[in-house]
């Protein structure tokens, strides 16, 4: 076998031999396990996985060879809806503004759950990805730019910003009249 997008064929066979004891064990444990015997980081044995996968759906000679004539299935994780990509967005680059990274921001967001972690990073370079793309692509498509998006947003969290400002102003107004007024009503109970 030639290597298959850089791995070598003991990587393949290695990892096949765990995943044929996996046990209804979780697949993070499967890579654990063989970045263990292998030496290798896990997620390099999770990038040999899907690898795998992706071949042995194109490739039945292979799926033959390692996996008993099966192809490897590949759960799809549940999908962002368009509002949820929407807010994971508007959320990191509300973090951005305050100054900070989007490792922070996105860690933040999570609260300390890896996978969430993992996803929303996933999801925000997606979009700025296809964004990238849609840039490119303007004049033909109509499409709107990076640029033009980031603007759009900054435009929606400024907008934002001064209705709770302005709100504020208000109550901060109200109150110094209140204040005002009990200052009067105690000043004018000491006078008697």
């Amino acid at each position: 076998m030639e290597n298959l997008y850089g791995f070598k064929e003991k990587d393949v066979l290695g990892l096949s031999e765990v995943l044929k004891e996996r046990k209804n064990r979780p697949l993070s444990a499967v890579f654990l396990e063989y970045a263990k015997i292998s030496g290798k980081e896990k997620g390099t044995v999770r990038n040999l996985y899907y690898a795998m996968a992706k071949r042995s759906k194109e490739d039945e000679s292979f799926r033959k060879k390692y996996f008993n004539g099966k192809a490897i299935k590949v759960e799809r994780g549940k999908a962002f809806s368009k509002q949820e990509t929407e807010e994971v967005i508007k959320n990191i680059l509300l973090k951005k503004e305050e100054g900070k990274s989007v490792r922070r921001a996105v860690s933040e967001l999570s609260h300390g759950n890896m996978k969430l972690a993992l996803r929303l990073q996933n999801k925000y370079r997606a979009v700025l990805r296809e964004n990238r793309e849609k840039e490119y692509g303007d004049e033909v498509t109509g499409a709107e730019s990076k640029g033009s998006i980031e603007r759009k947003i900054k435009r929606e969290i400024n907008a934002l910003v001064d209705r709770i400002a302005e709100s504020v102003r208000k109550e901060n107004e109200m109150l110094k009249q209140k204040l005002i007024k009990l200052q009067n009503a105690n000043s004018s109970g000491e006078k008697k």
